[in-house]
């Protein structure tokens, strides 16, 4: 099984404390945040080895090992001039039964009590948990399996918040034939998706039956039908389910959505009005709820669209970290005071403070968006902050923004202050 390491550069110190990440190379940033939680509970320094399924033509990092149960194969194919990445579920399987996977964690354990798995999504394919000192961090993995079911999620929260209307197909004969009797009152499209998909994978908005049959050819599986809603706002929300009453919000962005359902990233904060804001958080409230009387705990995500009439509808849950995960945290680490500061950990901790940022009343405070030009206001109301290069009506109002660039340095003054 050598012949499955791609790349590997980590080294061991018995001194330090080691937690491993498993993941997309994405996501390597998070664990800046984790390594520096775990350091303030360790009375030693604190490091992390990531396992990663991304073959590439160089690595930037370090203490990594690149798996994958794919390479063999396509060096045959394409020689030693080859960049993918393997999927999700074979590269967890490929994992946890690799022999240098154990062979590090022995290693590991050697010279400490207990081994955290930090991952990006939990997955059932992930099985090194099954061994003694050794856990992954975050949320259930067969709770998350089943909750990331669209068909689970439309079905818990159809009576609880705004859901679009829908129908759940058993087949693609079904789908056909459902969709068929819709299309004339669900007459601006029907959205149809896999019960398992994401970042607009595995599902499209279709206006005839040759686009179903187009998608999916005649693949024969449980299929999610909606009815599609024109609408310019696709907002999500990052949250934290700490237990059966309590749920964290991080924050609400709004995505950015092209050729229908293909997410390319999102944009911080939200330019809705400050009402809306307020329902997608309540509505994401009573989401993880839901979910913490379930059992899950620890990080997720929902997702929303916003119609022309400013009416907001569920689209789905992710139980898991999102894509723009690592924005975010990266965001309040700039907005939130040091002590405050918060890791994506999230699942390990119990509850997190409500804050929010304010602008005392009538001190003038200086902003220096991206374009590095600063620019002084008077306040004496609370202000939303955005940055982009458009200007959006909503509710008969017009929001002048800055170009975007980064959110990471959108505040920097020293009269932002924290309530509390």
């Amino acid at each position: 099984m050598d012949n499955d390491i791609y790349f590997s550069n980590y080294t061991l110190d018995p001194e330090t404390y080691y937690f491993l990440y498993i993941g997309e190379l994405k996501c390597y940033g998070l664990n800046l945040f984790l390594r520096d939680m775990f350091a303030r509970t360790m009375n030693r320094p604190v490091a992390f080895i990531s396992v990663i399924p991304d073959i590439l033509h160089q690595y930037n990092y370090s203490n990594i090992m690149v798996i994958s149960p794919m390479l063999e194969q396509l060096r045959a194919i394409s020689g030693n001039r080859i960049c993918f990445r393997t999927e999700p579920g074979r590269f967890m399987e490929a994992v946890s039964t690799h022999p240098a996977v154990h062979e590090l964690i022995d290693r590991i354990l050697e010279h400490q009590d207990h081994l955290y798995i930090n991952m990006y999504e939990s997955d059932p394919n992930m099985t090194l948990d099954q061994r003694d000192r050794v856990s992954i961090l975050g949320p259930d993995k067969e709770l998350a399996r089943k909750f990331n079911n669209k068909m689970v999620q439309y079905e818990m929260l159809r009576d609880k918040i705004p859901v679009i209307e829908f129908e759940i197909c058993k087949s693609m004969s079904d789908l056909l034939f459902r969709s068929e009797q819709k299309r004339q009152q669900w007459s601006d499209g029907i959205f149809v998706s896999k019960v398992y998909s994401a970042a607009g994978a595995a599902s499209g908005i279709t206006h005839s039956q040759a686009d179903i049959v187009h998608l999916f050819g005649a693949e024969d599986c449980i299929y999610l039908m909606s009815r599609y809603i024109p609408h310019e706002f696709d907002p999500t929300v990052l949250a934290v389910v700490a237990n059966e009453e309590d749920v964290y919000i991080a924050g609400v962005a709004d995505q950015n959505i092209e050729d229908g359902n293909r997410f390319v990233g999102s944009s911080w904060p939200s330019v809705l009005p400050l009402d809306i804001v307020h329902e997608l958080k309540e509505y994401t409230r009573v989401v993880g709820r839901e979910l913490g009387r379930r059992g899950y705990r620890g990080i997720f995500g929902c997702d929303y669209l916003v119609d022309r009439k400013n009416n907001v509808y569920f689209l789905e849950i992710n139980a898991r970290k999102q894509g723009t995960t690592l924005e975010f945290c990266y965001t309040l680490e700039q907005a939130l005071p040091r002590a405050v500061r918060p890791c994506p950990s999230w699942s390990t901790m119990p509850l997190f403070p409500a804050l929010s940022l304010k602008i005392p009343g009538n001190v003038p405070m200086t902003l220096f968006p991206c374009t590095g030009e600063p620019i002084t206001i008077n306040s004496s109301r609370p202000v939303q902050l955005a940055v982009t290069s458009r200007k959006i009506p909503t509710n008969g109002r017009r929001f002048t923004r800055w170009p975007r660039a980064s959110c990471s340095r959108i505040l920097s003054s020293s009269n932002i202050s924290v309530p509390g």
